[in-house]
Order: structure tokens, then C-alpha cells, then sequence
């Protein structure tokens, strides 16, 4: 849209904060009336009662395949209301572990009261989201831009629905979507405080919501080697150094290399805070693992060792061990469905194929016409 457009003058003179509070109120509204009327999805209740489990008495090891900052962020306002619980099974087991979440939510409780909690507790990590993509976009294209942008993701059904629910998928897109933003941050600003603590905390909060995760930390490094072959130099402006910069790409690669190393500590470090500093998964009798570790550990010679040289090393809290070496174990093993398809593992074109089913066509659209603009640019 050209500069002298009066739509673009328009929007030039609302200041930021005006735009965003309009984006939450219009955002909440509509994620609070779908919420409403939402039954729950299969995973819910078991992120609810083992989020509640762990914060009440301390206890990880009902779902520790499914990390625990959803699941404590979600039961977190339950421990303000009057929740009752059910008789623990005997013995835990796979199927037994849904049966107490059930039980949980429906039997002992007011499953539409607790529901609402914990989608309620989610939804300021999908606004977090949503200011992400207008900051960005303004720092990029100009606040017209962040304004369309905020817009589509406003209205955008996928993250709607996801926006009210007790799962991880919008939350771990959240955390890396600002982890990302700091490393452009520190290739376009420079290294400073803020950006070596504050992505690494978002970097540690994706890390405790889902495993799958983890070969996000090899995209990161290809994001700082393509960063360093810009021909911008690196600012450096860190506390009690004069300001300077880091030029040549060997040197840039180095300092952001050395960035992300900074990160990793500072998430290792939130990883064991959110466990409280302690080892072993629990601090009550009564909840047990589903599974013996001896069924759950890796067949394969290599993936076994370094998980046993990490639970005897206790690198990582027990359950984050646990619940990567269950995932390991069981990988290929899940049932899968696609397209009328029932199957045991996965299908290469899965992601592919479910990312066209599921976003829409306009959006689609609107990726299409994207790439053809960038393209001509690149031309």
C-alpha cells in the first residue's frame, strides 16, 4: 500500500498501544466464546490432573512424555479453586493414567469450570504471539504492514483454535517464534543484556513444552551461520565494555556462536528452576510412572548409553530424562491417521500434506502471492 495512501495515513497516526489493545479485545473475545463451547480434546484432562498433580504435591511422573510448562501454567489457577481428587489407580499404567485424568475432571469435578481455568491461563502466550508479529513486522515493513499482519493473525482459524486450548502446539510456536526474533535482534542491534537473557528464557520455556523441539537447536545454528555472511558488522554493547563491533564472518559467526552458547545457559538453567533445582520426580508416594525405566529405555546401543550416562550423570532433572527416553522408545510406534489411513509410525508427506488440509485456502493464497513478490524482488 503506497505511502500517501489515506488508508496508510490512517493507520500512521494510531499509536501502538491502540492497535494492540484492540488485537487483544477482539482476539480474547473470540477465543473466550469458542472456549465456551468446546468439548474437551483427548489430551486435555491429562494435561490438567498431571499439571495439578505436580503443583499440589509435587509429583512429574503421570505424563512426563508431555513436558510440564503447559501443564503448569494451565493448572495453576486450579489451586485456587476448590479441587477434589480422586483415588489414585493401582497399578499406573498406560491406560490407567487417562482413566484417573477422566475421573479427574469428570467424576469429582466441574470439568467445564476446570476447562475453563486452564484455557484461560493460556491465552495471554497466544496475545505474547500475536505482539511478536506486530513488533516484528513494524521493524521490518513499517506499522501498516504490522497492522495487515496482526490482522490476519487476528482472524487466522488455526490459531484461534489453538489459542483455547490446554496443549502445547501455540505455546511452543510462541517461544520459538521469540527466540528466533532475538537472534535477529542481535544480528540487526547488536549484543547487549537484554538480548543475551531474554531470548535465552524463551529458548528454555520451548525446551520444557515439547521434545520435538530439540532439532530447533540445529535450525539455530543455521540461522546464525546465514546471519554471518551478512556484510553488516556486529554491534557490541554489553555492560562495562566500550561499544564496539565485530566484523568479517569468521569473527560474526564466532560472537553468535558464542550467543547461543550464552542462551543454552541460561535455558539449562530455567529447566532446572521450573523443577525446583531438584533431581528426582517426585517428592510424595501414591503417582507412579506408567512404565519401569528398564521399558522405556532405547533399544539402540548409542541413544541407550548417553541417556544412561545422563541419568547417572543427572545432567537433566528425572522426568525431562524419562519423558525423552519414553518418546525414543515408543518413536515409530504411535498410531497415525491421514486421510482415511490408520497405521502404526508416520508418513514422510504427513506434515506436508496436513499443513494443505488445514490452513486456508486464502492464506495459502496469500503465501503464494508472497513468494512471487519476494521473488521478483530477489530477480
Amino acid at each position: 500500500m503506497p505511502a500517501d495512501h489515506p488508508a496508510t495515513r490512517l493507520i500512521a497516526r494510531v499509536p501502538d498501544w491502540a492497535i494492540l489493545l484492540v488485537f487483544c479485545l477482539v482476539f480474547s473475545l473470540q477465543v473466550i466464546s469458542s472456549i465456551l463451547q468446546k468439548s474437551a480434546t483427548f489430551d486435555e484432562p491429562v494435561n490438567l490432573a498431571s499439571g495439578y498433580v505436580a503443583l499440589r504435591f509435587g509429583d512429574h511422573r503421570i505424563m512426563p512424555q508431555n513436558l510440564p510448562l503447559v501443564k503448569l501454567l494451565a493448572a495453576l489457577p486450579l489451586l485456587l479453586a476448590d479441587v477434589r481428587m480422586p483415588a489414585p489407580p493401582h497399578p499406573w499404567t498406560d491406560a490407567s493414567r487417562y482413566a484417573f485424568a477422566h475421573s479427574f475432571l469428570y467424576e469429582v469435578n466441574d470439568a467445564d469450570r476446570l476447562l475453563l481455568l486452564g484455557r484461560l491461563a493460556l491465552l495471554p502466550l497466544a496475545l505474547l504471539l500475536g505482539g511478536l508479529v506486530f513488533r516484528w513486522t513494524r521493524q521490518l515493513f513499517g506499522r501498516p504492514a504490522a497492522a495487515a499482519a496482526l490482522g490476519l493473525y487476528c482472524f487466522e482459524p488455526s490459531i484461534l483454535a489453538h489459542a483455547g486450548l490446554v496443549t502445547t502446539d501455540l505455546a511452543v510456536t510462541c517461544l520459538m517464534f521469540g527466540t528466533v526474533y532475538g537472534l535477529y535482534r542481535v544480528a540487526q542491534d547488536g549484543i547487549a543484556l537484554p538480548r543475551l537473557l531474554l531470548p535465552g528464557l524463551a529458548l528454555g520455556l520451548a525446551l520444557l513444552t515439547k521434545f520435538t523441539l530439540l532439532p530447533f537447536l540445529f535450525i539455530l545454528l543455521l540461522l546464525a551461520l546465514a546471519a554471518s555472511l551478512a556484510r553488516q558488522p556486529l554491534a557490541l554493547r554489553l555492560p562495562g565494555l566500550p561499544p564496539g563491533q565485530v566484523e568479517g564472518r569468521g569473527r560474526k559467526l564466532a560472537a553468535l556462536l558464542l550467543v547461543l552458547l550464552g542462551w543454552g545457559m541460561v535455558a539449562y538453567g530455567v529447566i532446572w528452576a521450573l523443577y525446583g533445582l531438584s533431581y528426582e520426580a517426585t517428592v510424595t508416594p501414591g503417582f507412579f510412572y506408567p512404565a519401569s525405566w528398564s521399558e522405556i529405555l532405547p533399544r539402540r546401543p548409542a541413544l541407550r548409553t548417553a541417556l544412561l550416562w545422563m541419568r547417572e550423570t543427572r545432567l537433566l532433572p528425572e522426568e525431562y530424562l524419562y519423558g525423552l527416553s519414553y518418546l525414543v522408545a515408543k518413536s515409530g510406534k504411535f498410531v497415525t491417521f491421514l486421510m482415511g489411513e490408520v497405521r502404526f509410525g508416520s508418513w514422510w508427506y504427513f506434515f506436508l500434506v496436513t499443513f494443505l488440509i488445514k490452513t486456508p485456502a486464502a492464506f495459502l493464497l496469500l503465501i503464494a502471492v508472497g513468494l512471487g513478490v519476494q521473488g521478483r524482488r530477489w530477480r
